[in-house]
């Protein structure tokens, strides 16, 4: 039984931890930074579109975040103007940046995705919507919500453990 009640918390605890970057089309990592700290990041895209492929990426910086530098990677060059990071070509579309945000709270991204066929896809929406901005959270330092869901479940196996060997007539030495 015990097992079980194992099992059903980590299932539970994997879908509410690995949810929302799977359902994302476009999503950026790390998906949460401490405030004013310089991260390397990577924009990741799928391709939307059937029978066409991904030839430009245009990204905007959103207020109260430094970019630093974009870089071109396989297959792609990067471009700054202003607060736009404009990555042409075709690859891997994980596209990487360096930055810093500003204060805590959530940054969003606003994506347009250019395909071959000339179509373009605007993640620029809502959580919610079907075309959602990526996004970043920004706390000011601290445990993650995931840090504080591990270090409970780790506590509740330890005391599960010790009911366990105690139920058993067991000595703990």
């Amino acid at each position: 039984m015990l097992k079980h009640i194992f099992g059903a918390v980590f299932a539970a605890v994997f879908a509410m931890t690995s949810a929302p970057a799977a359902l994302a089309h476009v999503h950026i990592t790390p998906e949460a930074v401490d405030a004013h700290a310089r991260a390397e990041f990577t924009l990741r895209l799928q391709e939307e579109v059937d029978g066409a492929r991904t030839t430009r990426v245009d990204m905007t910086i959103p207020d109260g975040f430094s970019l630093e530098t974009a870089t071109s990677g396989a297959g792609w060059t990067a471009d700054v103007a202003g607060r736009v990071v404009m990555w042409t070509g075709r690859g891997d579309l994980a596209l990487r940046f360096t930055g810093a945000p500003g204060d805590a709270g959530e940054y969003a991204f606003e994506v347009r995705q250019h395909y071959s066929n000339e179509s373009v896809v605007d993640w620029a929406g809502d959580h919610d919507s079907e075309t959602p901005a990526a996004a970043v959270r920004v706390s000011n330092g601290g445990l993650s919500t995931f840090a504080i869901v591990v270090f409970a479940i780790g506590g509740f196996a330890i005391v599960a453990g010790i009911v366990a060997l105690l139920a058993r007539n067991r000595s703990l030495a």
